[in-house]
């Protein structure tokens, strides 16, 4: 009621090229992928603890797949934000590919398939969001990974369920990035 359709400008522009190729693969090529927290000041060092006493206890699993960690940590006002990277050699996927240039793409395209570092990464990420949650940890990209529907109250869930059906009745929008939200998955 009142609205109107605009050009899908924005939509079109990220689907020609929706990243740039930092932020996709490592400076050799390697798939690379963060997990971050943001967390209140008074938890970020424990946290941190925490999370390094995690990498020590994943250290030999990660070496022997080729896996390697590093982190950024950055600070504003009260607020920490905690961002551990993985980073591994794998067959580097269509996405991948079509975002890379002709010269980067003939360097990265023949890395052969490394199963064992992707489920070895898919379980390190959880477990790191897991230790970040438990201290007080929020994430700017809820959704599919960072778990939205667990962290809500029963209102909340109910309210943004509406919302969501409402601006979405047909959920077209983002399909099941608010899963684990009664409703809205």
């Amino acid at each position: 009621a009142g609205g109107r359709e605009v050009p899908p400008s924005i939509p079109k522009a990220l689907r020609a090229r929706p990243y740039s190729i930092r932020g996709l693969v490592g400076p050799e090529g390697e798939r690379w992928v963060p997990v971050h927290g943001m967390l209140p000041l008074g938890q970020a060092r424990a946290c941190l603890a925490a999370l390094e006493a995690r990498y020590a206890a994943l250290a030999p699993a990660l070496a022997e797949a080729g896996v390697t960690i590093s982190h950024i940590i950055s600070s504003l006002g009260a607020y920490v934000t905690i961002e551990p990277m993985f980073y591994w050699r794998d067959r580097l996927d269509a996405l991948h590919l079509n975002n890379l240039s002709d010269s980067n793409r003939a360097r990265f395209g023949d890395f052969p398939a490394n199963p064992a570092a992707r489920d070895l990464v898919r379980g390190a990420r959880e477990v790191l969001s897991g230790i970040m949650d438990q201290h007080g940890a929020v994430h700017a990209q809820i959704g599919r990974f960072y778990r939205l529907g667990s962290r809500m109250e029963p209102g909340a869930a109910q309210l943004l369920h509406s919302v969501k059906a409402m601006l979405d009745p047909r959920g077209r929008m983002n399909p099941g990035a608010l899963e684990g939200v009664q409703g809205c998955g």
